[in-house]
């Protein structure tokens, strides 16, 4: 996500949303995405909201899956006051399909997170989708420790376990590795 301005330790500084879309862009070409392509994230502010509009920009479909109730969302995962997070993700909203895992998934069990249920859930649903050996995850990511759980780094990890082709962005330099 974006950095909230008084993040101690900046790792997605707002000032890097222009060459983090720019990456997300020529990522997403380089990976031939247009019509037939499934963008899948969670909706949060940054990397999720570029994929989803760089992906329906070049006519992919996106599906948003949310962790947890869209009020929590919203307030700790979207909104940044003086900025558009917000009405780009209502935007996303009325064009992209949107599940809620306590509407989709059984409740949750004692010391699961949602955001690692999350991350699962979306790669089970990539998985199912995605054609054969085609399973692509695109993260931001400075390489750092998740900040709780449920973070990028578990993501990555899954995703790799499921054998998909896994590019990340730095979110300070624009960097794929």
């Amino acid at each position: 996500m974006v950095d909230r301005p008084d993040r101690p330790a900046p790792r997605f500084p707002a000032g890097s949303e222009g060459t983090v879309t720019s990456a997300i862009g020529s990522t997403l070409d380089r990976w031939v995405t247009g019509r037939g392509t499934l963008i899948v994230c969670g909706g949060a502010r940054g990397a999720d909201i570029i994929a989803a509009e760089q992906g329906l920009a070049r006519g992919a479909d996106a599906w948003l899956l949310i962790a947890i109730p869209e009020a929590d969302h919203l307030a700790g995962s979207v909104e940044l006051p003086g900025t558009d997070w917000a009405d780009r993700y209502r935007n996303l909203r009325r064009r992209c399909p949107t599940w809620f895992q306590d509407d989709e998934l059984p409740p949750l069990q004692p010391g699961e997170d949602p955001f690692e249920r999350n991350n699962e859930w979306s790669l089970r649903v990539g998985i199912a989708q995605a054609p054969p050996h085609q399973l692509f995850v695109l993260a931001v990511w400075d390489g750092a420790g998740a900040d709780g759980p449920g973070g990028t780094s578990h993501l990555l990890e899954r995703a790799r376990a499921a054998g998909a082709t896994v590019e990340t962005i730095h979110p300070r330099t624009g960097t794929a590795s």
